[in-house]
């Protein structure tokens, strides 16, 4: 008959367990990223405007990379970078500024300003089809949420004209084999008064509990404007409230299996 294990191994080895699931829980997903307001560069300084954002220089945290390009004609390829700009109005900058809001060039809505911040990402010709914007992740594990900002959601080719040809942009979210998660439409820039609503302010695309961890984040121009389109993009959380800080239960498991190998010693 097999004699029962000592007390000190019974312990032991639930609390070596309990340890070990914790630790795993603690730290089997990327930390917590933080915002990527392009106020710096990946490499942590002030950016340079109209600076590309090279496409293969990512953002880089603990577990997560985060890169940023544009395909430029829309075949599946990544093949344009992208490029900083600086908010404010710029008299030198037209056509190759950010965008036209109606408190003037690259400028936010009263407001907003901080919101908007000093610098945003745009792409490198403005008032031009820019085809997708690609958010590309490399991760260590899945992340199912994310965020991000769209600014100066335009009703008109000309501020102040006639209602006619609208703006509209379309996020999709893929997994790592490229399937489908989510999609999300921004409202339609409709021109309601001398401004469309969205003139100079942001419009906020969130996903949360996608059934798969993120591959890439599309930024598509589905609207109906042939000219004077651009691409005003901010604020970007790459893991929202996907990765949150270690949740009481995983502390509570933490703290247990600290107090149990506490008592075995």
């Amino acid at each position: 008959m097999a004699l029962p294990l000592p007390l000190k191994t019974r312990i032991a080895k639930p609390a070596s367990c309990l340890l070990t699931s914790a630790l795993a829980l603690l730290v089997g997903s990327p930390a917590l990223a933080t915002l990527i307001d392009f106020e710096t560069t990946p490499a942590g300084v002030t950016p340079v405007d109209d600076a590309p954002l090279s496409q293969f220089t990512p953002y880089a945290f603990p577990g997560l990379n985060i890169s940023f390009g544009l395909d430029s004609n829309s075949d599946g390829i990544v093949d344009t970078d992208t490029v900083f700009e600086h908010a404010g109005l710029d008299p030198s900058e037209p056509p190759n500024g950010g965008f036209s809001g109606s408190s003037g060039t690259d400028t936010a809505d009263p407001g907003y300003t901080s919101q908007l911040g000093n610098w945003f990402l745009r792409s490198p010709v403005g008032g031009s089809d820019f085809g997708l914007l690609v958010i590309t992740y490399s991760s260590s594990a899945p992340v199912t949420a994310a965020s991000g900002e769209i600014w100066d959601i335009d009703g008109t080719q000309q501020p102040g004209g006639p209602p006619g040809f609208t703006e509209e942009y379309t996020v999709r979210a893929y997994d790592t084999a490229n399937n489908l998660l989510a999609t999300q439409i921004s409202p339609l820039g409709v021109l309601d008064s001398a401004f469309a609503p969205l003139d100079g302010e942001p419009w906020t695309f969130s996903f949360s509990g996608l059934t798969a961890g993120i591959g890439k984040i599309t930024v598509d121009f589905t609207g109906t404007k042939p000219a004077g389109i651009g691409l005003a993009f901010n604020n970007f959380n790459p893991t929202a409230a996907a990765t949150p800080e270690p949740s009481s239960l995983v502390l509570a498991l933490f703290t247990i299996a600290i107090s149990a190998l506490q008592r075995k010693r």
